[in-house]
């Protein structure tokens, strides 16, 4: 068994405030299955070795006898889920072929997601603050969803992830370099770009199933933290079926797009519980 492994998780400001809530937060999300949270028939196997498994990074959605297994394979990870491809369903192979791929999460129970939000990189060593001037090596990460301020300690210059200012250049006054900087130091960063030490979210995960994406109940709708408000936040607009389904099509497809929920696509469901 391997040792768990913490993974990068891309959340909204929607779902940032739901992981966060105190009274019933989010304690699952669901993520397409992509080559880049999935493995192959074994730990690690690549799925672009195999023609017709995906198309434009995902796991394609129409094979009409795929299912999930619990089951252990020969030659796979035990005790882990996973969703079973008949070959003949892919092309390349003779119809009738028998031999069945298994696709695994590479997010395993006892593995840890860290949340990705947008977030901004605040403070200079001339920084002032309600008068106050903040020592060279203290700094702050501000998370732009709620405007949450967590004090740090100065990463090094070669620290992975850190935002690079520019010098100052040739001919340019000082006046100009410190509006440069002023903005610099004002400025958000997409939650792409957050790197480990700048999250503030550190999620346990204790289940990774896989399944449909409309075959979600309404438990687990609840369980996503897609609420209402949510849901506004995300359209811009008022909403006129307010019942749990509708609350998570619309949400999905504002985050998916509209073709993910027409294909209906196999996602990974992962149970979490926050930790940090």
């Amino acid at each position: 068994m391997r040792a768990p492994r913490e993974h990068g998780a891309l959340f909204s400001a929607p779902m940032v405030r739901a992981v966060l809530a105190e009274v019933e937060p989010k304690t699952q999300t669901r993520r397409i299955l992509t080559r880049s949270n999935s493995v192959l028939d074994y730990d690690g196997g690549p799925l672009k070795k195999w023609p017709g498994l995906d198309f434009e990074g995902r796991i394609r959605s129409d094979y009409p006898r795929a299912f999930s297994a619990d089951a252990p394979p020969m030659h796979g990870p035990t005790g882990v889920v996973s969703l079973c491809v008949f070959a003949s369903d892919l092309p390349g192979y003779k119809p009738g072929e028998r031999t069945v791929h298994r696709i695994y999460p590479r997010v395993r129970p006892g593995d840890r997601l860290w949340g990705r939000e947008t977030y901004g990189y605040r403070g200079t060593s001339s920084h002032w603050d309600s008068g106050v001037r903040r020592p060279f090596d203290e700094v702050f990460v501000e998370y732009i969803c709620d405007g949450a301020k967590r004090t740090i300690q100065r990463p090094p210059d070669d620290c992975p992830g850190l935002p690079q200012q520019r010098d100052r250049r040739e001919g340019e006054s000082y006046e100009d370099w410190n509006d440069y900087l002023d903005r610099w130091w004002k400025r958000s960063t997409p939650a792409i770009f957050m790197p480990r030490w700048a999250s503030r979210i550190t999620l346990e995960v204790t289940d990774v199933r896989v399944e449909r994406v409309q075959s979600i109940s309404d438990a687990d709708i609840r369980a996503e933290g897609v609420t209402v408000e949510a849901v506004r936040e995300l359209l811009g607009n008022n909403i006129a079926d307010t019942t749990p389904s509708a609350l998570w099509r619309m949400g999905w497809c504002a985050i998916n797009g509209q073709d993910s929920w027409d294909r209906n696509d196999w996602v990974w469901a992962y149970t979490f519980r926050r930790v940090a």
